[in-house]
């Protein structure tokens, strides 16, 4: 399982500097950058902790707070084209994490057709990032259960609901890593590739691998290797 390390990050430094990687980039285009780095106020910080209370009873503990709370939102959508094989999108619109758990309730994302068992998990399922620009109905969110905080993400993708294999700074970490490329929440999600329905994602997670590679050479996606080589086996 893809863990947060234990070092305090500078969360603003680094989403601000993963938009200067991307301007730099020779193979990226940015299509949108929206983004409000500041952290929010004390007012704002007690009345979503009232909110907590009120409608999960719990506080956020102390040692997350602050990481909860590193910048108000962030919004990056861009292109890459590296040759004619090697091309797609990146997307995510990250929000304070904060501000997010303390919704009173979710969005609907469920009808009479959907499985009683994600019905649950939809109910307690407050959303952190979703992709606007690109469309395409993708979100991760925590699962918060009444009167405990607990770091439990699910990756919502066109009606199927996957658990996704980090607490909430290796999601930061991932995002970081991937820049929000294509594809890359189901990295940290168990699917069967050999389920019609997910036949295609290891494909599409290589292409966004090889991409990744050459446009960020930097980062270390030893992780990610390991991962492809896993569907290797399946394949």
């Amino acid at each position: 399982m893809k863990k947060g390390n234990n070092m305090k990050k500078d969360y603003n430094k680094l989403f601000t500097e993963l938009i200067s990687e991307l301007r730099q980039s020779q193979y990226v285009k940015i299509d949108t950058i929206d983004s409000d780095l500041k952290v929010l106020n004390n007012t704002n910080l007690k009345f979503f902790d009232h909110k907590l209370k009120k409608n999960l009873n719990f506080s956020l503990p102390k040692e997350k707070q602050d990481v909860f709370n590193f910048f108000n939102y962030t919004r990056v959508y861009w292109f890459y084209k590296i040759n004619e094989e090697l091309k797609g999108t990146g997307d995510f619109n990250l929000e304070n994490a904060y501000r997010s758990i303390s919704k009173s309730k979710p969005h609907k994302m469920w009808n009479d057709s959907t499985p009683e068992k994600d019905i649950e998990i939809l109910k307690q399922f407050r959303v952190l990032i979703d992709s606007p620009d690109a469309g395409d109905n993708r979100l991760i969110g925590f699962k918060l259960t009444p009167g405990t905080y607990s770091e439990e993400f699910w990756f919502y993708n066109r009606g199927q609901l996957y658990p996704m294999q980090l607490d909430y700074e290796g999601l930061l970490n991932a995002l970081l890593e991937t820049k929000g490329i294509g594809n890359w929440e189901y990295f940290f999600c168990d699917f069967d590739p050999k389920d019609s329905l997910h036949k295609n994602i290891p494909d599409m997670l290589r292409q966004d691998l090889s991409a990744l590679k050459i446009l960020f050479p930097d980062v270390d996606y030893t992780y990610y290797d390991k991962r492809i080589s896993n569907f290797n086996k399946i394949d």
